[in-house]
Parts: structure tokens; C-alpha cells; sequence
């Protein structure tokens, strides 16, 4: 299975609170955090992932930035890769709210995958 994602910026602020649900849940070890927004999970070859990104880029639903940052907070495996490009969604703003934090059991296939816990961001009127 793979997936297709927007990749975040990782702002001082998500990255304390990250440390400190990391050490709450006695969770120090784990490899470092990756904010992203999942588009799309499916088991699609990556030669047709890319050729999709750029059709998309071409339709305009992407806007080149500058350049990528230094890897901080992506996967070990996807950093220092150098040459990358940072791209913005069009229409969609600088910013991304959230309503909702849940809570996944993420063991097994997508089909598997249970939520156990959520809780609104939203205030209660």
C-alpha cells in the first residue's frame, strides 16, 4: 500500500506538542514526526503516482514556491535528497484547520484499520 500526501511544514509549536504527546505515551523512540494530509491511499506503481503529480501541477492545482527545507521533519529516508522544490495547493490557503483530533488502531490492512477515540477541536456553543 502506498500513499499520496501533502507534506506540512513542522512550526516550533507542532513539534513541542509532538515531543510532548511522544513523551506522555512513553513513545520517545519512535522515528521523527512527518506532518502530512493523506490524499489517497491505494497500491498504485510509482512511475504512475509521478506522472499523476505532474498532470496535476499542469491543470494548475499546484504552485512552485522555491526550494524544498532541509529535510526537517520528514522521514530519515526522504531526507537530504536535495534538488526538491517546495509547492503550495492552490485555493486552498496557507493555513489548515482542524476540527477534530481521533485516535487510530492502524494495525493490519486499510480495510482493518479501527477508530478507537475522538475528541472536537471545535467549541461547544
Amino acid at each position: 500500500m502506498q500513499c499520496l500526501l501533502l507534506a506540512l511544514s513542522l512550526p516550533q509549536r507542532l513539534a513541542e506538542l509532538n515531543n510532548i504527546m511522544r513523551h506522555r505515551f512513553k513513545k520517545e523512540s519512535q522515528r521523527p514526526y512527518f506532518p502530512h494530509i493523506s490524499l489517497l491511499y491505494a497500491d498504485i506503481p510509482a512511475e504512475e503516482a509521478r506522472g499523476q503529480i505532474a498532470r496535476l501541477q499542469k491543470e494548475g492545482w499546484f504552485e512552485r514556491v522555491g526550494s524544498a527545507a532541509s529535510g526537517a521533519g520528514r522521514p530519515q529516508e526522504e531526507q537530504g535528497k536535495g534538488g526538491e522544490e517546495a509547492v503550495r495547493v492552490k485555493d486552498v490557503g496557507s493555513e489548515v484547520s482542524f476540527d477534530e483530533v481521533q485516535l487510530w488502531d492502524c494495525n493490519g490492512p486499510v480495510a482493518g484499520w479501527k477508530k478507537l477515540r475522538s475528541m472536537s477541536l471545535v467549541e461547544q456553543r
